[in-house]
């Protein structure tokens, strides 16, 4: 992924404001899918490539939410030593019942190899926006062989001047608050994207 600088980045924003005033929508798409001011939130503090995660039981979840308004641009997984393909959904939750969708705010299914490393970057389709005080479930139904694992993960990170708090929740493949799956995130906050202000 090519890298920007502050005038890049800022002549990214001049160049988006420019195609939204002008309604084209095709190009404000695609530079919102750029993952420009991109930060990590970071939950495993390890990685484990030892011990292999398996896929028999369904979808791997994580619930989580955020304390100010951004946007989700894509997850990371843990690799493989083989090749795996996996069906990603962005789900609002119900607070009182993380099993409950309120909607869904995006879609996306990839497959990756030992090629893309220990860890896989899969980006959304476009960015999905997140609120303060919802809560936000990603659940990645993964087929292939088995993966490598995150552990020691925390239940809240603070980066880029949002704080994400993981919840307690057990996903049908394993996957919870403290282990399994997801050893990141990518989001872009309002400071980083004034459209969001």
């Amino acid at each position: 992924m090519l890298s920007l600088g502050v005038l890049d980045f800022k002549y990214l924003l001049e160049l988006r404001a420019e195609a939204e005033y002008y309604g084209l929508t095709g190009l404000v798409a695609l530079i919102d899918r750029y993952p420009y001011g991109l930060t990590r939130i970071q939950r495993a503090a390890n990685l484990n490539t030892e011990d292999s995660w398996m896929y028999e039981d369904g979808q791997d979840e994580v619930v989580f939410t955020v304390d100010r308004a951004c946007q989700l641009l894509g997850v990371g997984l843990c690799g493989t030593q083989g090749a795996y393909t996996v069906e990603l959904d962005v789900y609002e939750v119900e607070p009182e019942e993380y099993s409950n969708e309120v909607c869904t705010l995006q879609s996306v299914a990839q497959s990756f190899t030992k090629t893309d490393g220990q860890l896989i970057r899969l980006y959304l389709n476009s960015p999905a926006l997140l609120q303060p005080n919802k809560f936000y479930m990603l659940s990645a139904l993964i087929k292939g062989t088995e993966s490598f694992c995150c552990e020691e993960c925390m239940d809240t990170v603070i980066a880029g001047g949002v704080k994400v708090s993981f919840q307690s929740w057990e996903s049908p493949n394993g996957t919870n608050e403290a282990r399994g799956q997801f050893p990141e995130l990518y989001i872009r906050s309002a400071a980083q994207h004034p459209v969001l202000a």
